[in-house]
């Protein structure tokens, strides 16, 4: 029996980019999977889809609670959800609800969906939470600074949650993927999209499958002592 016959994954983000290759992944692996977006990529399917605003605290905490009365169970959760927000101008010239909605998306979101996951998987005893952050983390990012503070920020609540939570049997850890062919992609003009391409000792971007697989890794036994990590999935971009 596989590993995954009787695991439940929430991912968000999943209808679309590395989200969805992630959903597919784990299907294809034997999971169970939830997918949360703010658009259904696919038929309706109760508890296995949802449209979900995941900076809506109530709405996060509602479907949740709708997925447990069917599951019983989260056994993994992959925050995947993101924007680029307003990309290219220097800060002063960021629209100030632009920089807001960037930090709700992929700060506060990542934030609400822990707080209601894990206390389930505390109950549980066990869990593995992957946080989809980015190599803009790493390093200052002109034109994308509410972007890569963002993801910054994605990085300490990893870490400082899974010391936190390690007692408990919870793992989490974050990815962080560099240029990735997804449809944020194309709200980068194809002369910096070719800069960055430039950048990556691979010589090429990433398809979403392969960071869906170091997601569905750092979800699985295999990785059962890795937490609190932090991996670059960038084509030594950021080595």
């Amino acid at each position: 029996m596989s590993e995954w016959s009787d695991r439940v994954v929430l991912v968000t983000g999943g209808a679309s980019g590395i989200g969805q290759a992630t959903v597919e992944l784990l299907r294809q692996r034997g999971a169970t999977t939830i997918s949360w977006d703010r658009a259904d990529s696919e038929a309706p399917k109760p508890h296995r889809s949802a449209v979900v605003d995941v900076t809506d605290r109530e709405a996060v905490a509602r479907t949740l609670t709708g997925a447990m009365a069917v599951f019983d169970r989260i056994d993994g959760l992959v925050n995947c959800a993101g924007t680029l927000g307003s990309a290219g101008p220097k800060l002063v010239d960021q629209p100030p609800e632009a920089i807001d909605l960037t930090t709700a998306v992929n700060t506060h979101a990542v934030v609400t969906t822990m707080q209601s996951v894990l206390p389930h998987m505390v109950q549980a005893g066990q869990g593995s939470i992957v946080n989809v952050a980015s190599n803009a983390a790493f390093g200052g990012r002109p034109g994308l600074a509410p972007y890569a503070a963002s993801k910054a920020a994605v990085l300490s609540y990893t870490r400082s949650t899974a010391r936190e939570y390690g007692p408990a049997g919870v793992r989490i850890n974050a990815v962080c993927p560099g240029g990735t062919r997804t449809p944020m992609v194309g709200e980068v003009d194809e002369a910096a999209a070719e800069r960055v391409t430039r950048t990556i000792p691979l010589g090429r971007w990433a398809e979403p499958g392969e960071i869906a697989e170091v997601i569905v890794f750092l979800l699985s036994d295999a990785a059962s002592y890795v937490s609190g990590a932090t991996i670059a999935v960038d084509g030594a971009a950021t080595s």
